[in-house]
């Protein structure tokens, strides 16, 4: 998927929660925006994106994730669940539901975000299959 559907997604959502602020509906804030890089490794590959943004609340205990999986599959974010926090990192799970003809599978991710060093490593696994991917990357805030 091309980057510009990335940024795109992105506004999307940054002109939703800016809706809903002004029509006076409560919305997150979201104090901490990333957009992060990553590099499948391994020779299994294709279930990580090399492109992600991750949203994190002011209080970090909401954190939305974008990415071009979901996408493929018709989800434009994914509300994650906040997992350990640290004072210099935190870890986050989501999951996707992919379909290809008759298959069905369910992704689940894993993430730690190390707001330090600005790494970051995901982990795929589909649930009943011994199948595991893994990336790593950076981030920055954006």
């Amino acid at each position: 998927m091309p980057q510009g559907a990335y940024k795109m997604a992105s506004n999307r959502y940054l002109v939703a929660v800016l809706c809903a602020v002004g029509f006076g509906i409560a919305a997150p804030a979201f104090a901490q925006n990333y957009y992060c890089t990553l590099k499948e490794t391994g020779r299994r590959t294709g279930w990580i994106s090399q492109d992600m943004y991750v949203h994190i609340a002011a209080d970090a205990r909401e954190i939305v994730v974008e990415d071009a999986v979901m996408q493929h599959f018709g989800t434009q974010s994914v509300n994650a669940k906040v997992g350990d926090t640290t004072a210099s990192g935190i870890l986050f799970r989501w999951s996707v539901d992919t379909r290809a003809g008759n298959q069905r599978a369910r992704i689940e991710y894993r993430a730690t975000l190390s707001q330090d060093s600005m790494k970051i490593r995901v982990q795929a696994k589909p649930t009943g299959y011994s199948n595991e991917f893994e990336a790593r990357g950076t981030c920055k805030k954006v």
